[in-house]
């Protein structure tokens, strides 16, 4: 059962540390979006596929987040510290 226990929360740490590479990469590619626009106004195709870049790893990033959740009410840790995690 301890065995058990430990696993999910390995699971649940990788995950966490999944995401938060996952919004690092949506920000980066934003902020390239944004820079490529101004560095060249009104030929801005290379802003429209760095977002289109962000946009997916905005919705990666949220399917890994419902993941966490998904782990983390289905017992996988304690009541007590879910929310911590969570916030």
């Amino acid at each position: 059962m301890l065995k058990f226990f430990f696993k999910k929360q390995q699971q649940v740490e990788s995950l966490i540390y999944e995401y938060l590479g996952t919004l690092k990469l949506a920000k980066d590619n934003f902020h390239d979006a944004i820079y490529a626009c101004l560095a060249s106004p009104g030929v801005c195709d290379t802003f429209d596929f760095l977002m289109e870049q962000t946009h997916k790893f905005e919705s990666k990033a949220d399917d890994i987040r419902e993941e966490i959740k998904t782990l983390m009410y289905g017992k996988a840790l304690i009541p007590e510290s879910r929310g911590d995690i969570l916030e």
